[in-house]
């Protein structure tokens, strides 16, 4: 058998056979449209808790709680509540944390009921410095260990239900 050979230097006898790559193409092109269409409904949406889990309480009526939030700054802790003034507490050292636990305490002697807290910090803040803001609003002696918000405010504890917001 002899093999025929194409000159190198020759464009003329050289065609190229396009149609197997173009139907692919056409083939793909649908599949992928249809690929993008399924991933967009297959996705699901996730979102943060918007508190720690804890089951509401059933049927029984419990007297009206306050609304409490915290906010962190980079120089500072500002603490609002439904009652009383803004307080504000500076973040510089350890005694800010004991105010601010103390406020809590205060705010729980007068509202038993309040267990609730929201918390929010600048993107700046550590974490850190979160957990420590919301040891401090539990209280530092406060055990959860087995507790449910429908057993009340454990001995000990004050702002113990945090909901972290941005």
């Amino acid at each position: 058998m002899s093999k025929r050979s194409v000159p190198l230097n020759d464009e003329s006898s050289l065609t190229l056979n396009l149609t197997p790559i173009l139907g692919c193409l056409f083939l793909l092109i649908p599949a992928l449209l249809l690929a993008m269409e399924v991933a967009r409904f297959g996705t699901i949406a996730v979102e943060p808790p918007q508190y720690c889990g804890l089951s509401e309480p059933s049927d029984r009526e419990l007297p009206r709680a306050l609304r409490v939030s915290v906010r962190i700054h980079d120089e500072a802790i500002i603490a609002r509540s439904d009652v009383g003034p803004e307080a504000t507490f500076a973040r510089s050292d350890e005694h800010s944390l004991d105010a601010l636990e103390q406020w809590a305490a205060q705010l729980t002697r007068e509202y038993p009921h309040s267990a609730r807290v929201e918390i929010s910090a600048e993107h700046q803040v550590t974490f850190q410095t979160l957990i420590d803001v919301m040891d401090a609003l539990r209280g530092r002696s406060c055990q959860l260990r087995n507790v449910t918000e429908a057993d009340g405010t454990p001995a000990g504890c004050y702002l113990w239900i945090p909901i972290v917001t941005t």
